[in-house]
């Protein structure tokens, strides 16, 4: 975590709202947190704790009990602190629970407490928000454990080290301290490597169990116990399937042989009964000869109106072409005058559009005058604006001077009562030492052992709270009125330059200054519509003029076509006549010529080339049919004349009865051979089920010792994950013991141990310290303040280097260390001094920053960098000497 700005309002002794910008420091990574005791230190820590936790750093004080005092009631108690963590930026902004005076009426109200965090990477100022990760409490809390790596009491024990419990790192539990490495480390994935192998072993062992499950359960359903009941049971079903073999194949054969003799019979009657079919077919064709002889007849005449036809289709052709002509030409002679009419009309209407002339010149003066007046209007309007301005800022500048007069005697009113009030505490507090002074004994005030003129208590008492409260009221009222004096200066301000301004530009304009800008607008806009309007109608009376013309170069054109089209059509119509009476020759010479008595006997006698190959097939399908029942009809007498009868009842009974019995012997073969598979297939998955056991056996020896030590099932009782913190703690320790041991001078070294704890709890988190004078270990816990301070500074600063020297850990960018130093030996301090101020080049190199809280003035004296909080009666303030 990278602390960026932090803002506070109204929280712990900062009243007013107190922004503080970690980026003052620059390049300096080492710090000094200073002030006076009570100036609230301290509050800047709990003040960027709570808005990532919403808790403080030592928990004796809650996000509500935060409030400041000598706040503004309606000033809510807030903070906001922007953080980096690596590449990513974010803003986290928190409220506590807290009292506020109502909105309408008297009294207050409970605020509840909020949150909202931000992801602000990219953004590019400081007013963006950026994109939102959470709203609501609960998830912002849940987000900030998940962005930093740590929760509350782990961030206060590593990052935060706060007063009170600065030592909770060296001497927490072996239960706290793992969590907290755990964290820092980002060890997760080993306690996903043992629950992956506990799983693992847990399966691996289902599969053992499940494999001779399953082996029993082939040796129940094959009805044994044993491998060698199983064995016997397959010799006796390979025997039982070679005597089925034997019988079966006996009666396949006999069942075969009269299956033969049946067809064989089934053949010679075939031949006797197509011996009558093909005569009684032949009979049937020669009785249809007559019919063939008309077709014959029909055939001889269509093919002799065939050598007539092309002579007919072409008279036919010529008679349509002639009616064709007749009616293009009485078309062409119908269309031409109307079409001459047409021309006349196009002509005149585009000499007439040819006279419209558009009144360009015109437009453009009138587009020049309602630009002109456009600008004068504008001028006028930014005038008004002016004016209007100045007797804005002239209103709030007697606005705020009425302000200030109604606050001034309200804060002097204050004051005065203040400074009464304390006044009279003072004499109190003078007179209730005056009673407790003896003659001869010193005054705890001077000093002095005498006393000739002691207090006497005068007038009422006044209690801490009625000066108090005396106190922030004058403080309130004083910084209203300091407020209203400010607003009156900035509205004085605004009042001159917006006079200013506006003389300015009343001067610039001159006579324009006076014009009305509505009168100048409403002018301009009637030059704008007359322009609009003109340039439609020159549009249209241009689009008009095209129009013409192209209906008249259209008109022109069709009255050539028709002219033309008039001329060939008389030329076709001749030409028809012409070719019918051609045609009336070619076709009587074509009758003549095929033997037909005229074109009524050429209409009776031709047929369609379809009809004629239809007549044509008849006559060849009959020729072809009666050959071939001749032929049928020899050879079917042939064979008849060759063949026995034969008794085809008795020969298909003798068929049935012996496949019925081969198909019997078939099916018991069939059974026979499927127990013997069923019981070669249970012999199979025996062998394949103890094959299978024995490499899952294996398996599960392997991946179970695995997940024992994983677990820490040793004689240390030490998990994966343990030993890996272990060494990580090393590296820490190693760190720690370079610090520590420049600091005490040598004397002290920290060490993990490595021995079972109590009740065999598991090793290799506990701390020790070796005292090299009494050349012996003891717990870390034994070390007196001092000692354990400088241990647990050391501690703190190793954690960090070791973390930031692992890759993928979380990276520590940030300590912050308060107080403590005053438990310290002067030479002890020294030391510890000298090795904080060692760690500026160190923190600079590893872009770590590390702040420190302390009143402790060697401190201010060597550290540049400072933090400085200045108490006052109005709230503390910090700001950065750098």
């Amino acid at each position: 975590m990278r602390p960026i700005v932090l803002t506070i309002c109204a929280f712990g002794p900062y009243a007013a709202t107190q922004t503080v910008d970690f980026r003052e420091l620059g390049d300096k990574r080492f710090f000094l947190i200073h002030g006076p005791t009570g100036a609230g230190k301290t509050s800047v820590l709990d003040a960027l704790t709570f808005a990532l936790y919403g808790a403080t750093t030592g928990d004796e004080r809650s996000g509500k009990e935060m409030r400041a005092l000598q706040a503004d009631a309606a000033q809510l108690t807030e903070v906001t602190f922007d953080f980096g963590v690596g590449p990513d930026t974010y803003r986290i902004w928190r409220q506590p629970e807290q009292e506020r005076p109502k909105k309408t009426g008297g009294g207050t109200t409970v605020e509840k407490p909020k949150a909202a965090l931000w992801k602000r990477t990219g953004c590019a100022s400081d007013a963006d928000e950026g994109e939102v990760l959470a709203t609501k409490i609960g998830e912002v809390d849940a987000r900030v454990r998940e962005i930093l790596g740590f929760d509350c009491d782990q961030f206060r024990q590593v990052v935060v080290l706060p007063q009170g419990r600065f030592r909770e790192v060296l001497s927490a539990d072996v239960k706290t301290r793992e969590d907290i490495l755990r964290q820092l480390f980002r060890t997760e994935r080993f306690v996903r490597i043992t629950d992956f192998l506990k799983q693992r072993r847990n399966e691996a062992r289902r599969a053992v169990e499940d494999l001779f499950s399953q082996r029993a359960g082939v040796f129940a359903n094959a009805g044994v116990e044993s491998r060698d009941e199983l064995d016997a049971l397959v010799g006796a079903a390979e025997t039982a399937v070679r005597d089925a073999e034997n019988v079966s194949t006996h009666a396949a054969s006999v069942a075969e042989s009269a299956r033969a003799a049946l067809e064989a019979g089934r053949s010679v009657a075939t031949v006797l009964a197509e011996a009558k079919t093909a005569a009684e077919a032949l009979e049937a064709l020669e009785a249809g000869s007559d019919d063939i002889v008309l077709v014959r007849d029909e055939l001889a005449g269509a093919r002799a109106a065939l050598g007539a036809q092309s002579a007919f289709d072409a008279r036919r052709v010529a008679h349509e072409t002639l009616a064709r002509v007749s009616v293009e030409h009485a078309a062409a002679v119908t269309e031409l005058p109307k079409l001459e009419g047409a021309h006349v009309l196009a002509c005149q209407a585009a000499d007439a559009a040819d006279a419209v002339e558009a009144a360009i010149h015109e437009i453009d003066r009138l587009e020049l005058a309602a630009t002109e007046a456009e600008r004068h209007a504008a001028e006028a309007g930014r005038l008004a604006e002016f004016r209007a301005s100045a007797a804005g800022a002239e209103a709030e500048l007697a606005k705020a001077r009425e302000q200030l007069e109604s606050v001034r005697d309200e804060a002097t009113a204050a004051h005065t009562s203040a400074c009464e009030v304390e006044e009279r505490w003072r004499a109190n507090r003078a007179a209730a030492l005056a009673e407790a002074l003896k003659p001869g004994e010193p005054c705890p005030v001077c000093g002095a052992s005498e006393h000739p003129a002691p207090a006497v208590a005068g007038q009422a008492a006044v209690a801490d709270a009625e000066l108090d409260a005396t106190r922030a009221l004058a403080a309130r009222t004083a910084a209203a009125h300091a407020a209203a004096a400010e607003r009156v200066t900035a509205a004085e301000r605004t009042h001159v330059t917006a006079s200013a301004k506006a003389a300015t530009e009343v001067q610039a304009a001159g006579e324009a200054a006076e014009a009305d800008p509505l009168e100048l607008a409403a002018e301009a806009a009637t030059l704008r519509e007359d322009v609009t309007r003109r340039r439609a109608e020159q549009s249209r009376a241009a689009a008009d003029l095209a129009d013409c013309r192209a209906k008249r170069d259209a008109a022109t054109e069709a009255l050539g076509g028709a002219r033309t089209a008039l001329s060939s059509a008389s030329l076709r119509l001749e030409e028809a006549k012409a070719s019918i009476e051609a045609c009336d020759e070619a076709f009587a010479a074509a009758l003549a010529t095929s033997g037909l008595e005229g074109e009524r006997d050429f209409t009776e006698r031709r047929r369609t080339p379809a009809e004629i190959d239809a007549l044509e097939g008849r006559v060849r399908a009959f020729d072809t049919a009666l050959a071939a029942a001749k032929d049928r009809a020899a050879r079917a007498t042939a064979a008849a004349q060759a063949s026995e009868t034969v008794d085809i009842a008795a020969l298909e009974s003798t068929a049935v009865a012996t496949a019925a019995e081969a198909a019997r012997t078939a099916t018991q073969l069939g059974a026979a051979r499927e127990v013997l598979e069923t019981q070669r297939t249970a012999v199979a998955t025996i062998e394949r089920y103890e094959r299978e056991g024995t490499e899952a056996s294996v398996a599960y020896e392997l991946v179970a010792r695995l997940a024992e030590v994983a677990e820490g099932n040793n004689d240390l009782k030490l998990s994966l994950q343990r030993y890996v913190l272990g060494s990580y703690l090393d590296d820490v320790l190693t760190h720690a013991n370079h610090r520590l041991q420049l600091m005490t001078g040598g004397r002290y070294r920290l060490q993990r141990s490595t021995a079972v704890e109590h009740r065999g709890r598991a090793a290799g988190l506990a701390l020790a310290v070796f005292d090299e004078q009494a050349g012996e270990s003891r717990p870390a816990g034994t070390l007196s303040g001092g000692e354990g301070f400088l241990a647990s500074l050391a501690l703190a600063l190793g954690l960090a280097e070791a973390v930031q020297a692992h890759a993928g850990g979380v990276k520590l960018e940030t300590i912050f260390i308060d107080e403590g130093f005053g438990t310290l030996d002067p030479e002890s301090l020294d030391t510890a001094i000298t090795t904080l101020l060692g760690l500026a080049g160190v923190a600079a190199d590893q872009g770590r920053l590390v702040g420190i809280i302390s009143h402790v003035p060697e401190l201010r004296q060597r550290i540049d960098a400072r933090l400085e909080i200045t108490p006052s009666e109005h709230g503390s303030t910090a700001r950065f000497l750098v």
